[in-house]
């Protein structure tokens, strides 16, 4: 959920900082499992006219809500995943490449 957040600050900063003609308005809004319903219902409401609307979202959000007028869709192939360390005893989620039956 953090980096949903950071990347939507990145994109709302880099959207407001270009021109008009460089990058028309844009709204980005996170989505992820611990998002407060209020604000995950934000995908929902229209956006004004001549606005696009950034969703990013974690791959349980994805999988668990369909967001009305989607155009493009960009996954960055990579999942937080349960791995063993033998060392340590200890279980810990590591960012892992996705395989290509998990991706279908």
């Amino acid at each position: 959920q953090d980096e949903c957040e950071r990347a939507c600050a990145a994109i709302n900063a880099a959207v407001a900082a270009a021109g008009q003609d460089e990058c028309p308005d844009a709204q980005c809004v996170p989505l992820y499992g611990a998002l407060p319903p209020e604000l995950q219902s934000r995908i929902f409401q229209p956006v004004p006219e001549g606005v696009r609307r950034i969703v990013v979202a974690t791959n349980l959000a994805e999988t668990s809500v369909t967001v009305p007028g989607v155009v493009h869709v960009v996954d960055t192939g990579r999942v937080k995943q349960k791995q063993y360390d033998p060392a340590t005893g200890l279980e810990q989620l590591a960012l892992v490449l996705v395989s290509r039956s998990q991706a279908t």
